[in-house]
């Protein structure tokens, strides 16, 4: 009987152990609106492009490697560029200047490689070499605080992807 427990336990674990997220699709979008969308998304962790299909893909859970068991999981593709946001903002209204700075950048891997890049996406992309350089990046958030706005994200397979048009009003 314990031998019947621990396989369970087993089979979740690693089940659960490499699970992604690609919770979000929305086409015609470049990486820059990508970036902006996943910044100004409330709950959005990562970002993952597709620069040959402008195509962005959002989650609520920093993404590493294959998405599994998730809607848009069979779309995953090892050359998509994976952006993992830095901090996520939890109350925007008492954030301080950094924080919003921080919500806006992140930890970009290309091609399943070590090698990373950081950007930040408050108005436009900004490519830093290290995640020191966002103390140059002058940003007032009491005169210009960029809002975070809510975005559903679906639960089901049966819940169509996203369209630029759908996400102009927070990228813009």
């Amino acid at each position: 009987m314990w031998i019947y427990i621990f396989m369970l336990f087993l089979y979740i674990f690693i089940n659960n152990m490499f699970y992604e997220n690609f919770q979000n699709k929305i086409e015609r979008m470049d990486r820059t609106k990508c970036g902006k969308l996943c910044t100004r998304a409330e709950g959005c962790k990562a970002f993952s492009f597709d620069s040959d299909r402008n195509i962005c893909w959002i989650s609520k859970d920093p993404i590493y490697n294959k998405p599994y068991n998730d809607i848009f999981a069979n779309d995953y593709n090892r050359q998509f560029i994976k952006c993992n946001k830095l901090n996520l903002v939890q109350h925007p209204v008492i954030a301080t200047n950094y924080e919003m700075k921080q919500n806006a950048s992140f930890k970009c891997y290309f091609d399943d490689s070590d090698n990373n890049i950081f950007y930040n996406y408050i108005d436009k992309e900004i490519q830093m070499n290290d995640v020191k350089e966002l103390d140059d990046i002058v940003y007032d958030t009491h005169n210009n605080k960029y809002n975070i706005y809510e975005l559903e994200y679906p639960q089901s397979f049966l819940i169509k992807n996203l369209d630029y048009d759908d996400v102009r009003k927070i990228i813009n």
